[in-house]
């Protein structure tokens, strides 16, 4: 598990296979499906809060379950060496739509319930799009800004996933994609 709250790592992956991962997931073939709120697995449906998502690692079942998983499984071993863990609990790709706003999404913990785990946000495409994390680790509002980091091509941000976050729609941009996976 990682001594830090909040860790960036810029230039993280191989710049091929950077390329690949961006290629894969701009590419008329990959399947995205709608989802009604990108914050909650539960797809509570709030205006202005949809996006695509692509499941890699369902955490309901513990398993693998994407067809393009092989590509994404050496990702997750370098993840899990790095924030010193032993198994991925979650790992998918989000895509978030433009909105003129730069909305910002609901406040979330990934894993309420489980929250000694690792969370990490890959950016893969050029976009705008903050994260957001807050000094709390509950949810009941009034949340302060611990840490604002802006989407970068092939930057992973690694925290610890008991800390409140949340992400914002691009408003510069058509989407902003980024692999969100989860670790102990």
């Amino acid at each position: 598990m990682i001594d830090e709250d909040i860790i960036i790592f810029d230039n993280f992956l191989t710049k091929s296979y950077h390329k690949e991962l961006l290629n894969l997931s701009t590419s008329g073939f990959f399947k995205w499906g709608f989802v009604n709120n990108i914050s909650y697995a539960e797809d509570k449906e709030t205006l202005g809060y949809y996006g695509l998502g692509h499941n890699v690692f369902d955490a309901n079942i513990q398993a693998w379950v994407s067809n393009h998983q092989e590509l994404f499984k050496p990702f997750s071993y370098q993840v899990m060496d790095i924030a010193n863990c032993e198994k991925v609990i979650r790992f998918r790709l989000d895509m978030t739509l433009y909105n003129k706003d730069n909305l910002i999404h609901d406040a979330h913990i990934d894993f309420p319930n489980q929250t000694n785990n690792v969370s990490c946000v890959y950016y893969v495409n050029e976009t705008d799009g903050d994260t957001i994390i807050f000094n709390e680790t509950n949810l009941k509002g009034n949340y302060t800004i611990k840490k604002r980091i802006p989407p970068k091509p092939n930057r992973l941000l690694m925290f610890k996933g008991k800390f409140a976050h949340t992400g914002c729609s691009p408003s510069k941009h058509n989407t902003r994609i980024l692999i969100n996976s989860n670790y102990n």
